[in-house]
């Protein structure tokens, strides 16, 4: 009650210290708050300009990728290798199309040259990206569970499933948007020489 009558009379007052220790948290608050607005407003425009910018073309330049795995941990895949070709294989975890096409994925993987192609599985979700490969037995490739916001962006991955063939030169080769049925699918055998399976609708 004492404490209460000094506050409202104006006879008691804060330590310095403890005054400076408001001020201080005061100004830590906003510029914690300055920072997450730039950083929201960022993500949105690159949410935006992955959502305007449709699919890769043939021909397209494209950096390394840069994500994260199923486990959390930093994972750089580079595209530019010299002597292989890198296919990325796109899919969402609760893609309907992206499950019917595993087959058609699994027997590229399994009947394609090793020395002439090297396969990566990527998602567009983290969650349940490991379940998804785990569920379908696709095993020993690497995986990017998470892409890095701006890699997302340049390599346009907006829907899926999607099959992106890049060269050793770092460029879009070949890319077939969609389940491999009809004639992507024929497409894919003759470019890939090999038999690939009968999707069901």
């Amino acid at each position: 009650m004492r404490l209460l009558l000094k506050l409202a009379s104006g006879s008691w007052q804060l330590p310095a210290a403890f005054g400076w220790g408001l001020v201080l948290l005061a100004v830590a608050l906003v510029v914690s708050n300055a920072v997450l607005i730039q950083q929201n407003r960022e993500l949105r425009r690159l949410a935006q300009a992955w959502e305007a910018q449709g699919h890769l073309s043939a021909g397209d330049a494209l950096p390394w990728l840069q994500g994260i795995d199923p486990q959390g941990n930093d994972l750089r895949l580079e595209t530019k290798e010299g002597t292989r070709k890198t296919v990325l294989l796109l899919y969402h975890p609760k893609c309907g199309w992206c499950r019917k096409n595993v087959e058609s994925w699994k027997t590229l993987v399994a009947q394609s040259s090793p020395e002439e192609y090297r396969f990566a599985a990527v998602s567009t979700r983290r969650e349940g990206a490991q379940e998804f490969l785990d569920a379908h037995r696709i095993q020993g490739l690497p995986v990017i569970a998470e892409l890095d916001p701006r890699t997302r962006v340049e390599y346009k991955l907006s829907s899926t499933p999607q099959t992106i063939v890049i060269d050793d030169r770092g460029k879009v080769e070949r890319i077939w948007v969609g389940a491999l049925t009809g004639s992507s699918k024929s497409e894919a055998e003759r470019y890939f020489r090999v038999e690939l399976p009968e999707l069901g609708e």
